[in-house]
């Protein structure tokens, strides 16, 4: 082959080569290639660019907030930082829950401090009631009125005023009607034993429990 076909060769290789390249890099760029062609300048003087593409992101988004707030990772692994004012949100929520628990607590103590008073009996002469008369219910006090010579008077004054415990503590025997004084007498010491009773127990368990008053 002499040095005219090589000449001819030569441009002919040259020739595909700008049309290989042309079409090619036209294909790259439309379907999104990392590489890019700038064909300015001349005609056959190509330059291969890399693409700058946008960086990828995963599906979940995070705000950046100011960098004193504090950090959370998340299931996905994405750092977001937690507004102060959703940090205090959750302060809040933590705070309402502690206060909820503690209250929680404290009724459930002071329920079964009464419960507990109310489960001890004793005996005052032939009947089995609560220890502290202010515990006992309106038919207990009827059962007590009954066995101290209380009259029907007083049984249906307690019944048809709700009178319990406390009530009866501070009965005014002296509104009522005896058919003689020696009954009035017994049931009003029966009554002031009851009150001595309270208020003993009352000062050596809970100062609360004293004779109650009503204004």
């Amino acid at each position: 082959m002499n040095s005219t076909d090589s000449g001819g060769m030569g441009f002919l290789s040259v020739l595909l080569l700008e049309v290989f390249w042309s079409e090619e890099s036209e294909e790259e760029v439309k379907g999104g290639s990392d590489f890019a062609v700038d064909s300015a300048g001349p005609k056959r003087s190509f330059t291969i660019l890399p693409a700058t593409s946008a960086p990828r992101y995963s599906m979940a988004t995070a705000t950046i907030l100011s960098s004193d707030e504090p950090d959370f990772m998340t299931s996905r692994g994405v750092t977001t930082r937690v507004t102060e004012k959703e940090s205090q949100g959750v302060d809040m929520f933590r705070t309402m829950n502690t206060l909820q628990s503690s209250s929680t607590a404290f009724t459930s103590k002071e329920s079964a401090g009464v419960s507990n008073r109310a489960s001890e009996y004793t005996m005052f002469g032939d009947l089995l009631l609560p220890v502290l008369p202010s515990d006992w219910t309106v038919e207990h006090v009827s059962e007590w009125v009954v066995g101290n010579d209380g009259t029907y008077e007083m049984l249906e004054y307690i019944h048809e005023h709700g009178i319990d415990g406390r009530a009866l503590l501070l009965l005014n025997v002296d509104d009522f009607s005896f058919p003689t004084k020696g009954r009035r007498i017994r049931f009003q010491d029966a009554l002031d034993n009851l009150r001595t009773l309270q208020t003993t127990h009352s000062a050596q368990t809970d100062p609360s429990l004293s004779l109650p008053s009503y204004s």
